[in-house]
């Protein structure tokens, strides 16, 4: 059994506090971004922050209908209809399939680049 130290118990806490110092300002960029984002759309801000509403405002920003919603419930179907999502999305806002699939694996972090206008760098 390992013995338990205050070394280690200090240790422990700086690793938390370190951590918090890491995922609070990370977690401000992206709620940011999606503010933003839903601004850029059209919509309300406030709107990116309510569960299930978000994902209508997001089917509407995509010019598909909210009764595609149900769809999402769907296992399998529900990979199709966020890759169609993800698809409209980007390319309503001039981007190509390369950020679609960026907007379907790493939502918040897309999304955040999205609705704080950063271009990507092309090489």
């Amino acid at each position: 059994m390992e013995e338990i130290t205050v070394g280690g118990i200090l240790l422990g806490v700086f690793k938390l506090v370190a951590i918090q110092f890491l995922w609070w300002p990370l977690l401000f960029a992206l709620l940011l971004g999606a503010w933003h984002f839903f601004e850029r759309m059209g919509r309300p801000g406030w709107a990116a922050f309510v569960p299930g509403w978000n994902v209508v405002e997001l089917l509407r920003a995509a010019d598909l209908p909210p009764r595609w919603l149900a769809l999402l419930l769907l296992p399998v179907a529900n990979v199709f209809v966020g890759l169609q999502i993800c698809g409209r999305l980007a390319r309503r806002f001039g981007r190509g399939p390369e950020f679609a699939l960026g907007l379907f694996f790493l939502p918040p972090v897309f999304l955040s680049l999205l609705g704080l206008q950063v271009q990507p760098s092309r090489s």
